[in-house]
C-alpha cells in the first residue's frame, strides 16, 4: 500500500501579499508620524500658538 500526499503539505501560504501590504502600511504611518512630529514645534510658531493646532492637526487628517 502506498501512502497518499498530503494536500497541505509544500502549499505556498496566500497571505503574504496581505502581510507585505500590513508592514508596508505600518512603516509608512511611521515615517509620517515622525515627519509630522519632527514639523510640529515650526508649525505651532507659525499658527500662532498652541490653541490653534487641533484644527490644524485635523485638516492635516482630511
Amino acid at each position: 500500500m502506498t501512502p497518499t500526499p498530503r494536500a497541505d503539505v509544500g502549499l505556498r501560504s496566500e497571505r503574504g501579499p496581505i502581510l507585505f501590504a500590513v508592514m508596508v502600511s505600518t512603516g509608512l504611518i511611521a515615517i509620517d508620524a515622525t515627519i509630522v512630529a519632527t514639523a510640529v514645534p515650526s508649525i505651532v510658531r507659525d499658527v500662532g500658538g498652541f490653541a490653534e493646532f487641533p484644527w490644524l492637526f485635523s485638516v492635516y487628517l482630511l
